[in-house]
């Protein structure tokens, strides 16, 4: 699935973390991933007895929200980075 926030677009994936196991409830735990993730922003969530994934959406959510903050900082510095040479480049032309 995909999340889109400010023309960014997150993949969320849920899959079985045990899928072979034949006890039902290490079978039933899920884990949910956001593709790309950056080495240094969590990208990965399990169902645990002590957290459920349901009980972690919100920070779920935060962390998409937080790439999105990230990712519309990042465009807007390299609008400004393009700009600015454009903006050198004729300066340049004109001395």
């Amino acid at each position: 699935m995909d999340v889109t926030i400010d023309g960014f677009a997150y993949t969320v994936s849920a899959r079985q973390e045990f899928p072979e196991s034949t006890n039902p409830e290490r079978s039933a735990r899920l884990v949910l991933e956001l593709a790309h993730g950056l080495g240094y922003r969590p990208g990965r969530w399990r169902d645990r007895k002590s957290l459920t994934l349901e009980a972690a959406l919100g920070v779920i959510l935060r962390e998409i929200e937080a790439r999105a903050a990230e990712d519309t900082q990042r465009r807007q510095d390299e609008q400004q980075a393009k700009a600015e040479r454009g903006e050198a480049t004729s300066c340049s032309r004109t001395a």
